[in-house]
C-alpha cells in the first residue's frame, strides 16, 4: 500500500536531524542562493563574511545561482553600498549633533544682570551675578570637552564597524570573492532570453498574482522596470523569474534535493502562521508541488542565512564561532530595518499616487460629464482636456504646498510670540522683584528716619528739662 505522504509529499517537511543531515550531505543536493543573500554580504563584519564564504567553499561543487539572481545582484550592488555609506554618514552626523544638546541658557542671567547694572546702589549684587555666570559657563565648557572626548570614542567604534570602507567607486573585493565562487558553471543560463518569452511570463504572472499563487505576488505593487540586453524586465516578477529558472535547472540537471537560502520570509515564499506570534515555517506547499511535478525534485527546503550556517556547521563540521552567528544576526536585523524604511517610503509614494489618481478620476468625471462617451471627443480637444487636467493637478499641488508653507510660517510666528511673552513675563517678574526690594528698602529707611526723629525729640526735651 502507498502511504498518504507519497501522494501529498508537498505538505511534509523533514524534521528528524538524521534526515536533514542526509540531505545536507547528499552529493545530489544543490544549495541555491537568492539575491538578498549575496547583497547581505556587504553588511556583514569581515569575520562573519569570511565564515560564510568558508562554508560556500566547503560545498562549492554544489552551489548555484539562477541567471536572474546574478543580474539582480549586479544591478543592486551599488544601491546597497550607497545605503551602507549613507548609514555610516548619518550615524556620524547624529553623533556630532549630540554636542548641541548641551547648552547653557544665558538669557535669565543676562536679563537680571542688565536690571541690576542700571542700579548703581547694587554693585555687589552685580559682581556676584557676574562671578556666578562666569563659573557656570566654565563648568559647561569643561562638560563640553568631556562630552566631545566620549563622542570621539563612540565615533572610533563606528570607524571599527566601517573597516571595510567599500565606496561606490572603490575596488569591490566582496564582489571579487563572489565572482570566484560563482563562475559560469555555477550560474544558470537565461531561460527568458527574448522579449516574447518574458511577456508570456508576465501574463502568467498576472494570472498567478490575481489568484495568490506563489512566488512573488507580495511584490505586486513594485513598479520599477529596467532594461538589460535589450529586454524589458518588470521588478514585480523578479521572484517568479528566479523560481522558473530554478525549475528549468532542476529539470535539465535532474536535481534531487534543493536547499534555497533566502532572507525573504514573506508568505509568497514561506508558510506563515499566526500562533502566539508570527511563525515562519518552510516553503509553501504550492511551490514544492510545482517543483516536484515539473522537475521530479524530492525535497525543496528554504532557510535563512543564520539557519543555513548553523545547520551546515553542525552537519558538515565547519567549526564556526558562536560570536560570528550573533554578529551576522545583528547585521541582518539592521538590513531588515533599512528595508522596512525603504518599504515605508514606497508605501507613502503609492498612497500619494493613489490620491492623485482619485483626484484625476474626479476631475475627468467633472470634465466629461457633458459627453455621452468621452472616447468620441476629437483628438485635439482630448489633448486640450488633458493639458487642462495636468494644469489642474499642478495647481492643486501648488495650493497644497502654499497652505503647508503658510501653516509653517504661522507656526513660526506663533512660536516667536510665545517666546516673546515668556521673555516679557520673566522681565516683569524680575522688575516686580526689584520693585519689591526697593519698597522694602524705603520702608526700612522711613522706619529708621522716624526712629531717629523720635530720639532727637526725646533728646531735645531732655535738654530743656
Amino acid at each position: 500500500m502507498i502511504p498518504m505522504q507519497n501522494k501529498f509529499s508537498c505538505f511534509y517537511h523533514p524534521t528528524e536531524n538524521t534526515e536533514l543531515k542526509n540531505i545536507w550531505e547528499d552529493p545530489e543536493t544543490v544549495f541555491i542562493f537568492d539575491t538578498n543573500v549575496l547583497l547581505s554580504l556587504y553588511s556583514f563584519q569581515p569575520e562573519g563574511r569570511q565564515d560564510f564564504l568558508k562554508i560556500l567553499s566547503k560545498i562549492e561543487n554544489r552551489i548555484w545561482i539562477p541567471f536572474h539572481v546574478g543580474l539582480e545582484f549586479q544591478k543592486n550592488r551599488l544601491i546597497v553600498i550607497k545605503k551602507r555609506r549613507n548609514t555610516f554618514h548619518e550615524l556620524n552626523r547624529d553623533i556630532d549633533k549630540l554636542i548641541d544638546t548641551l547648552k547653557f541658557d544665558k538669557k535669565p542671567f543676562t536679563a537680571i544682570s542688565n536690571l541690576f547694572a542700571l542700579k548703581k546702589n547694587y554693585q555687589s549684587v552685580q559682581e556676584k551675578l557676574d562671578s556666578t555666570f562666569s563659573e557656570i559657563n566654565k563648568l559647561f565648557d569643561e562638560l563640553k570637552i568631556n562630552l566631545k572626548l566620549h563622542l570621539q570614542e563612540i565615533k572610533d567604534e563606528v570607524e571599527i564597524l566601517d573597516k571595510d570602507k567599500i565606496f561606490i567607486n572603490s575596488d569591490d573585493f566582496i564582489r571579487k570573492e563572489i565572482d570566484e565562487l560563482f563562475h559560469d558553471k555555477r550560474i544558470g543560463f537565461n531561460t527568458f532570453d527574448t522579449q516574447e518569452k518574458l511577456d508570456h511570463l508576465y501574463k502568467e504572472g498576472e494570472r498567478r498574482y490575481a489568484n495568490g499563487i506563489p512566488p512573488g505576488y507580495k511584490d505586486i505593487l513594485k513598479e520599477e522596470e529596467f532594461f538589460f540586453d535589450g529586454l524589458r524586465y518588470k521588478s514585480k516578477f523578479g521572484d517568479l523569474i528566479i523560481f522558473k529558472q530554478i525549475v528549468e535547472f532542476s529539470k535539465e540537471k535532474n536535481i534531487k534535493n534543493i536547499i534555497f537560502i533566502s532572507e525573504d520570509i514573506k508568505e509568497d515564499w514561506r508558510s506563515v502562521e499566526e500562533f502566539e506570534g508570527r511563525k515562519v515555517l518552510g516553503a509553501r506547499p504550492e511551490l514544492k508541488r510545482e517543483l516536484y511535478r515539473e522537475a521530479s525534485v524530492k525535497n525543496f527546503l528554504i532557510y535563512q542565512i543564520e539557519e543555513f550556517m548553523k545547520k551546515t556547521d553542525e552537519y558538515l563540521n565547519i567549526k564556526i564561532k558562536e560570536d560570528t552567528l550573533k554578529n551576522i544576526k545583528l547585521s541582518l536585523e539592521e538590513d531588515k530595518h533599512l528595508q522596512f524604511q525603504h518599504a515605508e517610503k514606497l508605501r507613502k509614494k503609492y498612497t500619494l499616487e493613489k490620491l492623485k489618481s482619485e483626484r484625476a478620476r474626479k476631475y475627468l468625471r467633472e470634465s466629461f460629464e457633458t459627453h455621452e462617451d468621452w472616447r468620441d471627443i476629437p483628438i485635439d480637444e482630448y489633448i486640450r482636456e488633458q493639458d487642462i487636467f495636468e494644469k489642474y493637478i499642478q495647481e492643486q499641488e501648488e495650493n497644497e504646498r502654499y497652505i503647508q508653507e503658510q501653516a509653517h510660517i504661522e507656526e513660526q510666528i506663533e512660536r516667536y510670540f510665545r517666546e516673546q511673552e515668556e521673555i516679557e513675563k520673566e522681565q516683569a517678574e524680575l522688575e516686580q522683584q526689584v520693585e519689591r526690594h526697593f519698597r522694602e528698602q524705603e520702608e526700612i529707611e522711613k522706619g529708621f528716619l522716624k526712629k531717629q526723629a523720635e530720639l532727637e525729640e526725646q533728646a531735645e526735651m531732655y535738654l530743656k528739662e
